[in-house]
């Protein structure tokens, strides 16, 4: 289990020094996705807390957002 832990926080880090290293590479990115890859953080930080019902919940209304913006916006 620590391994898995340590594999979880890993990935939130990485995920936030890519996030940090410039707004500009945040830029390129549809909305859609910006919406998803936010619910999959905010759904990794529910885990670490031991909350996955919450994690289950954050990552099905990243989903339904993300397929909403989409087929509003397409990939502006």
């Amino acid at each position: 289990m620590l391994c898995k832990s340590l594999a979880i926080r890993n990935a939130v880090w990485y995920h936030t020094i890519i996030l940090q290293k410039g707004a500009n590479i945040m830029e390129n990115f549809p909305k859609y996705y910006t919406r998803l890859f936010n619910g999959v953080t905010d759904a990794i930080e529910a885990l670490l807390i031991q909350r996955p019902e919450d994690a289950l919940n954050i990552l099905v209304e990243a989903q339904q957002d993300a397929e909403d913006m989409y087929m509003e916006d397409g990939d502006e």
